[in-house]
């Protein structure tokens, strides 16, 4: 299996706040922050070492789980998209995104792009996810999604794989003969060879069973990380600047 970050390293990331404002976890002054406020925090990370930043993936939330979990859930491609524009070095993980809701061609597609767009910046985080209500919205197997996302995960070793015409045949998905080849990524002045080198990392989700790689990883350079009490001022500094001196 092919590494994320290097062996005996110790790195750091974070799923972002504002993208996601379950009562669980989210702070008052999440509700009335702004997109800016969203960029700063992922400029303050980029630029002091952290690893990742993550943001998370529900369609809808049903009334019935609202009072616990919120009903603010950003798109994690939009908003992942977003801060590449922003951000220069940290990698930008799903975390996760939810396989049985979309065909894994849409998947592909979304996130390949955004991993292209970055510079090779991606993390792909899967799940089988947890709501039953958001899959019968979209008219996805609930019951089932153990073997959806099994089954997903092969077909996205296809879809994200080399092949400019990827071919998968399976119980749930099958195709062929549909091209999704974008263009290589241009680094330094230099054209990388297909396929990109994108490490595709399958993280959480009960029922996860697999790891898929994308071959030709590109080494992640060592990151210089400053001390963590450092980490704690700057991001201090960063909240003051987005929301103000707190109480």
């Amino acid at each position: 299996m092919a590494r994320v970050f290097p062996e005996g390293q110790l790195v750091y990331g974070m799923q972002l706040p504002i993208q996601s404002q379950s009562t669980i976890y989210a702070e008052a002054w999440e509700a009335a922050a702004t997109p800016y406020d969203l960029a700063e925090i992922a400029r303050t990370a980029d630029r002091t070492g952290f690893a990742y930043i993550a943001g998370c993936d529900h369609v809808a939330i049903p009334r019935r789980l609202a009072e616990a979990m919120g009903t603010v859930w950003y798109d994690p491609v939009a908003t992942l998209g977003f801060l590449a524009g922003v951000t220069q070095r940290v990698r930008l993980m799903s975390h996760v995104a939810v396989l049985g809701l979309r065909h894994p061609l849409l998947t592909a597609k979304q996130y390949a792009t955004l991993d292209h767009l970055s510079g090779g910046r991606l993390i792909l985080g899967v799940g089988a996810g947890h709501v039953p209500e958001e899959f019968e919205a979209v008219g996805a197997d609930f019951p089932g999604r153990g073997s959806v996302l099994n089954e997903s995960i092969d077909a996205l070793r296809a879809a994200l794989g080399p092949a400019e015409y990827p071919e998968h045949h399976g119980a749930l998905y099958d195709f062929d003969g549909l091209a999704q080849l974008l263009l290589p990524h241009v680094e330094a002045g230099r054209i990388r060879p297909l396929p990109l080198p994108v490490l595709v990392q399958l993280l959480l989700g009960p029922m996860i069973t697999h790891i898929l790689t994308r071959p030709a990883i590109e080494p992640i350079r060592s990151l210089d990380l400053p001390p963590v009490n450092e980490l704690c001022e700057l991001f201090a500094e960063a909240y003051v600047r987005a929301v103000g001196q707190p109480e």
